[in-house]
């Protein structure tokens, strides 16, 4: 098992839809570590860092980060 790793930096809103979330972490696979930024707008996140064909982040460890941060931000971890 690859060991993935997320540490949330900061996160801001713009507007009512709108929640920029700045993180770092490790590609267990890759064995990199990474920072970024995506944007939630309503519920859906975007960003290169988690995008398919985009992001140089190895395929697990990008299904890792979108899904972790998706639960963050259904929790609620991201109100201000």
């Amino acid at each position: 098992m690859t060991n993935h790793k997320v540490v949330i930096i900061d996160f801001i809103h713009n507007g009512p839809q709108t929640c920029f979330v700045k993180f770092s972490g490790f590609d267990g696979d890759n064995n990199n570590e990474y920072e970024g930024m995506v944007r939630f707008v309503g519920e859906m996140p975007y960003g290169d860092i988690i995008h398919p064909t985009k992001s140089e982040l190895s395929n697990d460890c990008r299904e890792f980060l979108k899904d972790y941060l998706l639960d963050k931000y259904q929790l609620g971890e991201f109100n201000e």
